[in-house]
C-alpha cells in the first residue's frame, strides 16, 4: 500500500501547488501563494506525487481548516490525514475546536465521519460592475492614524457581530470572543483597514483582502441605517481602484441583513459552501 507524507510546503513546490489552487473543483478561498500564506500550506504526498493539501490557519479562537484532495486520489485516507494534522495544529496552541469549509456537499457525509458537528452554509458572492457611487454624508478612512481605543471599538464590534451571527444562524455554542490587544501594531500598519464614522463615533469596521472584501462588521445597535451598504460600497471601489476587475465577498446564507447589503451594493451569488465544527477532547 502507498503510504501517505504529510510535509509543510517550500518553495519548490510553488509550481504545483498553483497547479491545485486553479482546479475546476478547487474553490476555496486562497487563490494564490504569498508571503501570508506560504507557513499554512501542509501538502500530502502519495506515491511520491502532490494528492492534496491542507491551509490551516490557527488563531485564538478560530481554527480553519481547508482541505484539497485532487479527484483520482480521494478515499485513500488523504483528507483524513490531513484533518488529523489539521487538529494537531489547533490542539498545540491550545485550542479546543475547529472549523472545515468545504464546497462540495457530499463532503458533509466525509466531515461526519471524523467527528464534526453542525454543518452550516455561506454563499459566496460577486461584483463585476464599475466605479460605484458612494454615500459621502459618513466619514470612511484607513486606519493608519487610529488610536488603541479605535482598535479596541473595531474589535468588539467585529468579535459582537460575530457572536450575536452565529446565534441568529444557529449555532449552538458561540460567545464571545476577548479582545485580541497585540494585534493593534499590525492594524495600524496595514493598508487594508477602515473605518466608518459617524457623528465621531465608529459604526462599522472593513478589511480588504487582495480582491476581496475580506470583513465588514457593523455595530448591532446600527444594523439597518445604511452603515454596512456605504462601506461595501466604498471597499469595494478601493479594491477596483487597486486594479482589481471583479472583487468577491460572502456572508452567512441565512445572514438576510449581510446578503441584502451585498445584494444593495450589486453583488451576484456564485457559489454556496459549507462549514462544520469540531470539537476536541
Amino acid at each position: 500500500m502507498a503510504e501517505i507524507i504529510l510535509r509543510k510546503y517550500t518553495a519548490d513546490d510553488e509550481a504545483a501547488l498553483k497547479i491545485f489552487l486553479t482546479k475546476g473543483d478547487n474553490r476555496h478561498h486562497v487563490k494564490d501563494i504569498d508571503d501570508w500564506s506560504r507557513d499554512k500550506f501542509t501538502l500530502a504526498e502519495y506515491n511520491g506525487v502532490i494528492a492534496g493539501y491542507l491551509f490551516a490557519s490557527v488563531a485564538k479562537e478560530n481554527c480553519q481548516a481547508f482541505i484539497y484532495v485532487s479527484p483520482e486520489y480521494r478515499r485513500y485516507g488523504i483528507g483524513a490525514e490531513l484533518c488529523s494534522e489539521a487538529e494537531k495544529l489547533c490542539r498545540e496552541k491550545g485550542e479546543k475546536e475547529m472549523w472545515g469549509y468545504y464546497y462540495d456537499a457530499g463532503a458533509i457525509k466525509f466531515a461526519d465521519k471524523l467527528g464534526f458537528y453542525f454543518t452550516t452554509s455561506s454563499i459566496d458572492m460577486e461584483y463585476t460592475g464599475g466605479i460605484i457611487p458612494e454615500q459621502k454624508q459618513y466619514m470612511i478612512r484607513n486606519c493608519k492614524e487610529c488610536t488603541k481605543e479605535d482598535y479596541y471599538r473595531c474589535q468588539y464590534i467585529w468579535n459582537k457581530g460575530m457572536h450575536e451571527m452565529r446565534i441568529r444562524v444557529g449555532y449552538p455554542e458561540s460567545k464571545m470572543v476577548e479582545i485580541n490587544k497585540d494585534g493593534f501594531r499590525e492594524f495600524v500598519d496595514s493598508d487594508d483597514n477602515f473605518i466608518l464614522e459617524d457623528g465621531g463615533k465608529i459604526i462599522a469596521h472593513g478589511v480588504i483582502s487582495d480582491d476581496s472584501i475580506g470583513a465588514l462588521a457593523v455595530d448591532t445597535e446600527e444594523f439597518n441605517k445604511g452603515y454596512g451598504t456605504a462601506l461595501a460600497i466604498f471597499m469595494t471601489n478601493e479594491i477596483l481602484r487597486r486594479g482589481h476587475k471583479t472583487v468577491h465577498s460572502g456572508c452567512e446564507e441565512k445572514n438576510i441583513n449581510s446578503r441584502r447589503m451585498h445584494e444593495k451594493a450589486g453583488y451576484k451569488m456564485t457559489d454556496t459552501s459549507y462549514c462544520s465544527f469540531k470539537k476536541f477532547d
